[in-house]
């Protein structure tokens, strides 16, 4: 998982630390991670973390940056979301 050599050592450390997540390791060793994640309507989500069939995380990152129109709460409102994580931050830093 990554070049970055650590395996799942970091995904392991964001559930547990930021989303307060108690998933097994062999889980997090076969978790896959997304970047630009399309969804059906042709939107697109940051980060989505997907742990099998059990977890589908998606992570929306706002820095500097606006809310589509109804973005956030589209994605939250989806069945097949079972966890939202989202970060926002306003465009001046705070």
């Amino acid at each position: 998982m990554g070049d970055h050599g650590q395996g799942g050592d970091y995904l392991e450390i964001f559930l547990q630390d930021c989303l307060k997540e108690n998933i097994s390791r062999n889980d997090i060793d076969k978790a896959q991670v997304f970047c630009e994640y399309a969804t059906d309507n042709d939107r697109r989500i940051d980060i989505v973390i997907r742990i099998g069939d059990v977890k589908f995380i998606p992570v929306e990152v706002k820095v500097n940056a606006e809310e589509q129109k109804d973005q956030c709460t589209e994605y939250a409102e989806r069945k097949s979301y079972r966890r939202w994580v989202g970060a926002m931050q306003g465009k001046d830093g705070g």
